[in-house]
């Protein structure tokens, strides 16, 4: 049996909540049809066929002592998206709509049912591509905390209540 460490399992529930991302669900776009981990449009780019489109990349993180025995983990998680627009006119509009749908989807529970005891948001950027691209896209930067035991990274650490 394989061991799956808690970082992991928070980036896999990050990537279930982008793959629910659909017009039929209450969103501004279908994202959830295509969710990539560590595809970096500016390095990779999406054709016009792969898009709408959502990413995820982990590629920082802290450990702290909290305690002898219980470390907390702070990583930095990238989020994105990029769509085709329908026009130039709405390439501003289309990129804050992204923006709002990758937010509704985390803030439907930002703990990620308790895998995560801290997620806030640290930056958000939105990119439009004109002379004939019409593409808009968002990039969003998260901060999410977690507890382990001290050295195992692949349990969460729960307090006694």
């Amino acid at each position: 049996m394989i061991r799956v460490p808690h970082r992991q399992k928070v980036i896999e529930a990050i990537k279930d909540r982008l793959g629910g991302i659909f017009v039929s669900e209450g969103s501004n776009s279908n994202l959830g049809a295509s969710v990539h981990e560590w595809r970096d449009p500016q390095t990779e780019p999406f054709t016009e066929q792969e898009l709408p489109a959502a990413w995820i990349r982990d590629p920082s993180s802290e450990t702290t002592a909290i305690e002898a025995e219980v470390h907390e983990q702070t990583i930095s998680v990238e989020l994105g998206a990029v769509i085709v627009c329908s026009s130039d006119e709405n390439l501003g509009a289309e990129a804050r709509s992204l923006a709002a749908d990758l937010r509704a989807a985390i803030g439907q529970d930002p703990t990620f049912g308790g895998l995560c005891h801290y997620c806030e948001p640290q930056s958000e950027i939105l990119e439009v591509r004109q002379g004939g691209k019409r593409r808009a896209g968002v990039r969003l930067v998260l901060q999410l905390a977690y507890r382990t035991p001290a050295w195992d990274e692949f349990n969460q650490h729960v307090r006694p209540t």
